[in-house]
């Protein structure tokens, strides 16, 4: 019986080491993939951004564009009175 028990614990032993070394390289792949999800959280945020900038542009065009008309309009007016 005593032998039985033995080698069912070394047996056991075995088992749980092996656990161990799938539990700790679960864990390791977990923390890379936190560190990738970081990553691409900052580089989100950073075509956010970027997006942003270029949703402002077209009306920075049209801005430009009504100025340039106005001020084309008022000297063609003052021209003409003068």
């Amino acid at each position: 019986m005593s032998e039985l028990m033995e080698h069912r614990m070394l047996i056991s032993e075995e088992n749980i080491k092996a656990l161990s070394v799938k539990v700790d390289s679960l864990s390791n792949a977990q923390v890379e993939s936190a560190v990738k999800l970081d990553h691409i959280l900052i580089a989100i945020g950073e075509l956010k951004g970027q997006v942003g900038k270029l949703e402002r542009r077209p009306s920075m065009w049209w801005d430009r564009i009504v100025l340039a008309v106005i001020s084309a309009l008022a000297a063609a007016v003052i021209a003409r009175l003068i």
